[in-house]
């Protein structure tokens, strides 16, 4: 069992660090496990190599006994709620999220991963979109949380709210190609085939080229008349 104290860097952990940037994680993490007394730093090292190489258990572990001593180091938290939710230990991961929660409640952030816990444990985003909304309430830019609201009231039929997610989004980054897909098939379902195609030519100049762009984009095409574009874009 490791030996828990503070200190400065030391230079096994130097050496571990150079290993891990090359791609040796797993000498990385032998020679840091051999360490005899650990600082905190060594043992945070642990859990994030154990975490890089997809040793989520043990990294749990390591993160739990560097927060035990260091309740406060708020990165180590959240790292340590994202191993939680990578093993599947979702009520704990929920429950340090709305910790941070309490203590940030200005962090959009902190919403948008409670709310794809919520998404994961009921297999559906029914719990999920409050957070979602919280999110954006904390940043109209948000562009995992928008997508995903925007997304919902497409599903469901809610035009025009998938538009205005959509477009809160893309205000930001015109080049979010979710957000335009959404845009697109929002307008293409109110029979806007004008406003449909610019987000459609949009996508597909920035590479999105699938049989489905291309298809609707030439039922949008064909509806404003454009028959030489409609056999373009059908071709």
């Amino acid at each position: 069992m490791l030996a828990v104290r503070a200190g400065a860097q030391t230079p096994a952990l130097a050496v571990a660090d150079s290993l891990f940037t090359v791609g040796e994680t797993a000498k990385a993490i032998e020679m840091l496990e051999g360490s005899n007394p650990a600082t905190i730093s060594i043992i945070l090292k642990l859990a994030q190599y154990n975490a890089a190489k997809g040793n989520i258990k043990e990294a749990v572990g390591y993160y739990e006994k560097v927060l035990h001593q260091n309740p406060e180091k708020i990165l180590a938290t959240i790292e340590y709620a994202k191993a939680l939710v990578k093993d599947n230990q979702l009520m704990k991961a929920d429950s340090v999220y709305r910790e941070l929660n309490k203590k940030y409640p200005e962090n959009a952030n902190f919403y948008y991963q409670r709310g794809l816990i919520k998404e994961q444990e009921q297999e559906n985003d029914e719990e999920a979109l409050p957070f979602y909304k919280l999110t954006i309430e904390k940043d109209q830019s948000h562009q995992p949380a928008l997508y995903k609201l925007a997304k919902n009231e497409l599903q469901n039929r809610s035009y025009d709210m998938a538009k205005n997610y959509s477009l809160m989004g893309l205000e930001h980054h015109p080049e979010n190609v979710s957000l335009l897909s959404i845009l697109a098939q929002a307008y293409s379902a109110r029979a806007l085939y004008k406003k449909a195609i610019p987000p459609f030519e949009k996508l597909v100049e920035l590479g999105e080229k699938s049989e489905f762009i291309f298809t609707r984009l030439g039922y949008a095409y064909l509806h404003e008349g454009n028959l030489e574009d409609a056999i373009t874009a059908y071709t």
